[in-house]
């Protein structure tokens, strides 16, 4: 019989592990993609949501695992957070993206607090799938309306402080708890 040795993690799959235990321990009720990767110059971790809490909120837990950026000025990768007590990976992102229900929530916040009148409009798109856009937009001399819904959404958390629910842009009160939002 033939046994099969196992051949060790790479530091990029630790460290996709590590993220992935710790946001499912922050985060309990979003649901995390945490993936990695290796390529020719290095190594990756890639996280993805929906919703959730904020891309800053997941980059606090996640950035200790990359050992250092990309000075674009010099054009060379700095090793600046190298440590021996976690695995790490040359890059990690994040990527979160808006629902529906939170696109639709964040349109109603926006034209309530500034009297627009934003409409979502469901199309058909590539190969036929739906997305949600506004038909109505207009350019106010500084940015488009739009602009200020994935504003709104960027810098909201959608996840109860209390109780680490998933809430909406709309809720005063988390839907599962009764806790306040603010």
């Amino acid at each position: 019989m033939v046994t099969k040795t196992r051949r060790p993690q790479s530091s990029q799959a630790l460290a996709a592990a590590a993220i992935r235990k710790q946001l499912k321990t922050a985060y309990p009720h979003t649901t995390f993609r945490v993936t990695s990767d290796s390529f020719a110059g290095g190594d990756s971790v890639s996280i993805h949501w929906t919703d959730g809490p904020t891309a800053d909120q997941v980059e606090a837990i996640a950035d200790k695992h990359q050992y250092g950026h990309f000075d674009g000025s010099i054009d060379m990768y700095e090793y600046s957070n190298s440590r021996d007590d976690i695995p790490q990976a040359k890059y990690v992102t994040t990527t979160r993206t808006m629902s529906d229900d939170a696109q639709r929530a964040a349109v109603a916040h926006v034209n309530t607090r500034y009297g627009w009148h934003l409409e979502l409009v469901e199309m058909k798109g590539y190969r036929g799938l739906s997305y949600l856009t506004i038909t109505n937009d207009e350019h106010t001399g500084r940015d488009w309306k739009s602009s200020e819904i994935h504003r709104t959404f960027h810098a909201t958390s959608l996840v109860c402080p209390a109780c680490l629910h998933d809430t909406m842009i709309s809720d005063a009160y988390c839907p599962e708890c009764g806790s306040p939002l603010t």
